[in-house]
């Protein structure tokens, strides 16, 4: 069996997997959404290490929601990581709706005409 498959079978390492994700982009608001509809199913069927890897995402997710809270919603997101700009190039993601909190500077012009 490959890591591949590993991952594949079993629910609660890709729903770890979907945190890491969200954490890595910045989506903060998504992860935050995952978190409450995801964290009880988690903590019910997780590994000790998957619980462990879970555990210290939401200790790194509080600190980043507060950090957001400080400076507005989606002032961490990372324009140019690939699964978001993904997402905004395939429209699942409006960047109008994310500009208001990402100072203009940062966002890129290809962004912006994508």
């Amino acid at each position: 069996m490959t890591m591949v498959d590993d991952i594949v079978n079993n629910p609660t390492e890709i729903m770890i997997s979907v945190m890491h994700l969200q954490e890595e982009a910045g989506l903060m608001r998504g992860l935050a959404s995952f978190i409450r509809r995801n964290d009880e199913t988690i903590r019910k069927q997780a590994s000790q290490g998957q619980l462990a890897r879970s555990v210290a995402t939401l200790q790194r997710a509080e600190v980043a929601f507060e950090l957001e809270r400080a400076h507005g919603s989606g002032s961490l997101l990372k324009l140019g990581h690939p699964f978001v700009r993904l997402l905004i190039s395939t429209r699942v993601v409006d960047v109008r709706n994310i500009v208001e909190a990402v100072p203009p500077s940062a966002v890129p012009n290809s962004v912006l005409a994508a």
